[in-house]
């Protein structure tokens, strides 16, 4: 008798955990507003990662969700909250389209539902996306190509029966990463600018 008891207490336990897990759809699909696509700026990598204005696609880009408990309203004080990241989404099963006009509905992805976020509640979440084709560029971090994200947004993420609640942001656009030699001659000139300053 004491076994099944405990048997019913850990299966109990078990449903209890997993009812209680936060999930949210992630998709920027549900207005298929231009607004909300994800587009390629004026700063890109050719026709390789697409041309300006094209909306991103399965053949060659990644999108991920992050998030982290409560209200955030700066980058800063987001990492500093050690997100959380989902796996990263890619492909025609993802993506509406691939890479191209966003008359075709390229720039808008459907990655169905991120579970696990965390205890139902307020999060506040980013979306990130990057060109992955060639070494390296497996995810956001070491990205070589095309990336960029989203702003802030929050989402009151639900747990079963509740509804789930899709996350809602503003488009933004990838745009390729500066060299690291951009970035010695951009710190090059702000300490001879520093400099001619001090002599002044």
């Amino acid at each position: 008798m004491k076994k099944l008891l405990l048997s019913l207490t850990v299966a109990a336990l078990s449903v209890a955990t997993t009812y209680g897990q936060g999930r949210v759809a992630f998709n920027n699909q549900s207005t298929f507003n231009n607004a909300d696509a994800i587009t390629i700026s004026a700063q890109n990598m050719g026709s390789a990662g697409g041309l300006t204005g094209q909306g991103i696609g399965g053949n060659n880009y990644s999108v991920q969700l992050r998030w982290a408990a409560g209200t955030i309203t700066g980058q800063a004080a987001f990492e500093a909250a050690n997100p959380l990241a989902s796996a990263a989404f890619t492909g025609s099963g993802v993506f509406l389209a691939n890479t191209g006009d966003l008359a075709t509905f390229a720039g808008f992805f459907d990655a169905g539902t991120v579970a696990n976020i965390g205890a139902p509640g307020t999060y506040t979440m980013q979306a990130q996306a990057w060109y992955n084709v060639g070494a390296g560029n497996a995810n956001y971090a070491t990205a070589t190509g095309n990336v960029g994200r989203s702003a802030l947004f929050t989402v009151n993420v639900t747990a079963s029966p509740t509804p789930v609640n899709s996350t809602i942001f503003p488009g933004f656009q990838v745009s390729a990463v500066p060299e690291p030699s951009t970035f010695a001659l951009a710190g090059l000139g702000a300490a001879a600018l520093l400099l001619f300053r001090r002599r002044k």
